[in-house]
């Protein structure tokens, strides 16, 4: 861990965790083919992993300790020009099975719309999820 900025008034510190993140970009392209190939045209999703940890020292002891870590999935999955979208803070297969079914059969029952969709292939960005 490196220390980040001098300590405040209180002694507060702010830390910032240097290991290597815990999710996986094959994660979210596992997602996105799975969402193909429940009918998908069109998919497109992130994923965030945010991590904090502070600690407060007051005159001369710990006062606070704290730790977080969160990771979510948010997915937007089109039929034609019907889209929906869904989202998990739960990474486990069954709960990501999940969210790529709600999100797809969502998508089918909703009404389309003409101006929906993801940008032409190249425009915005290299790569493909297919």
């Amino acid at each position: 861990m490196t220390e980040r900025g001098d300590r405040d008034r209180g002694g507060a510190v702010a830390y910032d965790d240097d290991r290597p993140s815990h999710v996986s970009t094959e994660l979210l392209v596992d997602v996105l083919r799975r969402a193909q190939a429940r009918g998908a045209s069109a998919a497109d999703g992130f994923l965030v992993e945010d991590r904090h940890f502070s600690a407060s020292v007051r005159l001369g002891e710990v006062e606070t300790v704290t730790h977080s870590r969160d990771q979510r999935l948010s997915l937007r999955v089109f039929v034609g020009t019907a889209s929906a979208a869904a989202s998990t803070s739960d990474l486990s297969r069954d709960s990501l099975e999940r969210v790529v079914d709600e999100a797809t059969a969502l998508a089918r029952i909703t009404a389309e719309d003409p101006h929906a969709g993801l940008p032409a292939p190249g425009r915005w960005g290299r790569g493909s999820w297919r």
